[in-house]
């Protein structure tokens, strides 16, 4: 009974497991504001847990090769525990503080880049599933430009403003920031604050505008290329 039950899970896991990665990512964005509240550890430690899976699945769920999910797991191992390291080290800034976050940004953009690439593979028959994998993709590229916004504020003396005032760099603000500059909302609370950070953004923002381009035109094709009955 319970091998069968499990093998139900499993099937139901692999049937829509891009939806459900997406919806895992969509409450961590959600929740993590209260999981980081006063330095929780419990919270935090499961913050990391989450955010390390949610980059591991991203590329084998995309893609369902096992081959992938070696890759991601390897990476995936280094994303965990270079993130207990910037928890530890997150008050003062050193070097190795600055060579585990810089490691953390290649795994992140890795298995981010290998996720998205599997996510607009056209030769991979497509399902109601593979939308929500776009949809996975588009969230995995702003939480890792949150983490870039956060290692330019952090180590490469870059700033956000806010009016005047200085916007401390918290990962919360930078997960916001991106998420604005991503979808182009351009709400105007936080901006940055000098020209490297700028030409980021730009970037970003063109990564975000055609990357909705190509999920809407992805949706729409793969709509069209269904039998209709008139």
């Amino acid at each position: 009974m319970v091998v069968k039950k499990l093998k139900k899970i499993k099937s139901f896991f692999l049937k829509h497991c891009c939806l459900i990665m997406s919806i895992v990512t969509s409450l961590m964005i959600l929740f993590e504001p209260v999981l980081r509240h006063k330095e929780n550890f419990l919270g935090i430690l499961f913050l990391l847990i989450i955010n390390a899976l949610i980059f591991i699945l991203g590329p084998y769920v995309l893609s369902g090769k096992k081959k992938i999910l070696h890759f991601s797991l390897f990476c995936g191992a280094l994303i965990l525990c270079l993130s207990f390291f910037r928890e530890v080290d997150a008050v003062k800034v050193s070097v190795i503080s600055l060579i585990t976050q810089a490691v953390f940004l290649l795994m992140c953009f890795i298995l981010t880049v290998t996720a998205i690439y599997y996510s607009l593979d056209k030769k991979r028959q497509w399902s109601s599933d593979r939308i929500f994998g776009l949809v996975y993709g588009y969230l995995l590229l702003g939480v890792l430009m949150s983490e870039v916004y956060f290692f330019l504020g952090r180590y490469g003396h870059a700033y956000f403003l806010n009016g005047n005032e200085l916007v401390e760099v918290k990962r919360q603000n930078c997960l916001y920031f991106s998420y604005v500059v991503q979808t182009t909302m351009g709400f105007g609370d936080i901006v940055p604050g000098n020209e490297f950070v700028r030409r980021v953004v730009i970037l970003h923002a063109c990564a975000g505008v055609l990357y909705t381009a190509v999920l809407i035109g992805r949706v729409i094709g793969w709509y069209g290329s269904k039998p209709h009955d008139y």
